[in-house]
């Protein structure tokens, strides 16, 4: 018979970033529950397109990298105009 090892318990959300590390809390998903996430979830579509990442049955957003960043900051420069009278994010 084979036995699962036991995640720690999350009491509290300072818990649950302690046990995550430096990581923002912005940037952990609630749903599904942290600590019950699985493959499934990670895999399954979601609404906001945003990359997630599983840690420890947590869904953790990726942090945008430096190619991601320097691919936003062309496609801006290319898709906006300095004569543009709406105001723009870049």
């Amino acid at each position: 018979m084979t036995t699962l090892a036991a995640r720690p318990e999350i009491d509290t959300l300072a818990d649950l970033l302690l046990r995550l590390g430096s990581i923002p809390p912005e940037r952990i998903a609630a749903y599904p529950p942290p600590g019950a996430a699985t493959e499934a979830d990670l895999l399954s579509p979601r609404p906001e397109q945003k990359l997630y990442e599983l840690v420890d049955g947590v869904l953790v957003e990726k942090a945008m990298g430096y190619y991601e960043a320097t691919s936003w900051r062309i496609t801006c420069r290319l898709t906006t105009s300095e004569s543009s009278s709406e105001q723009t994010v870049c």
